[in-house]
């Protein structure tokens, strides 16, 4: 896949629609399409995000001609942390920063948080035909190649190492404490839940910087991802009132309401939507089209 450089909410929102369930490979586009609305005064580093990629996948590619999947397996794992110099950041509990999750950053500084970072590399991966996947596990630096017939699991912050089974039990064990891991641990991550989770890293990050523009950005994509998320809904109705949107925030809240009795919300959203419901006309702001 070769990337455009011209994103528009509208784009998004069409990746988006067509997003696979299953192919996690396909996800890199629509970061980089959020990173590009985030900041959108910045077109000239979208542009050059653009062309590192396309540079990396066909010089990664020109290097694999001819070689079987193993030849491949270990010319992207050398090629990848030996020769460009990617590190997997280790997670912490306050979360990670801005420049740890967008893919502009990451490239420019060749580190990233374990979710972002492996996107690229399973997007790398897919230009040479590997069939690796994320896996369920914590952090997202797991990854799941099947080949003949036999699940092998590689770790992205021991630069791409495959785990033997003792290795495995090790890993899983380290993050699970003293729950016991399970099959369902090392299945295959849907890419809807891996972009959910993407999103919510960056969500923790701005709501905890009062980042608002941004925060409503990946609230619109949450909610573009799933309507239904009514916590997202309610919590974005808020923001919009806290920016003085009140039309656009009464139209979130009664959405929030056809499927919540009133009685039931919580005392904040009931207070917000008495607000909103007893303005008069004259004190609500005209309506103003927010694109993101």
């Amino acid at each position: 896949m070769v990337f455009e450089s011209r994103v528009t909410w509208q784009k998004l929102e069409l990746e988006l629609d067509l997003l696979s369930t299953e192919d996690p490979h396909s996800l890199l586009p629509i970061l980089l399409g959020l990173n590009s609305l985030l900041w959108p005064e910045e077109p000239a580093d979208s542009l050059e995000t653009v062309r590192e990629l396309n540079y990396l996948s066909f010089e990664l590619a020109s290097q694999c001609k001819d070689q079987s999947e193993q030849q491949r397996f270990e010319k992207l794992n050398h090629f990848f942390f030996q020769n460009k110099g990617f590190q997997v950041l280790s997670p912490c509990s306050e979360g990670f920063e801005e420049e740890a999750l967008l893919p502009r950053s990451i490239l420019l500084q060749r580190q990233g948080a374990p979710l972002p970072l492996s996107l690229i590399y399973l997007h790398l991966a897919s230009h040479i035909d590997l069939p690796i996947n994320l896996v369920q596990a914590q952090p997202q630096c797991l990854l799941k190649w099947v080949r003949r017939g036999k699940s092998h699991y590689m770790d992205l912050s021991q630069e791409g190492r495959t785990l033997s089974d003792t290795d495995l039990c090790q890993w899983l064990n380290r993050y699970w404490g003293n729950k016991s891991p399970c099959d369902k641990d090392l299945e295959v991550l849907p890419a809807r839940r891996v972009l959910y989770l993407y999103l919510k890293d960056l969500e923790q990050y701005y709501e905890s910087k009062q980042m608002w523009n941004q925060l409503h950005t990946l609230f619109n994509v949450l909610l573009k991802l799933d309507p239904h998320q009514a916590q997202t809904l309610c919590r974005r109705a808020l923001l919009l009132k806290k920016l003085g949107y009140a039309k656009e925030a009464l139209c979130d809240l009664k959405q929030y309401f056809s499927f919540v009795e009133v009685h039931q919300a919580p005392a904040e959203l009931q207070k917000a939507l008495y607000e909103l419901e007893n303005m008069s006309d004259e004190s609500i702001p005209p309506h103003i089209d927010l694109l993101h």
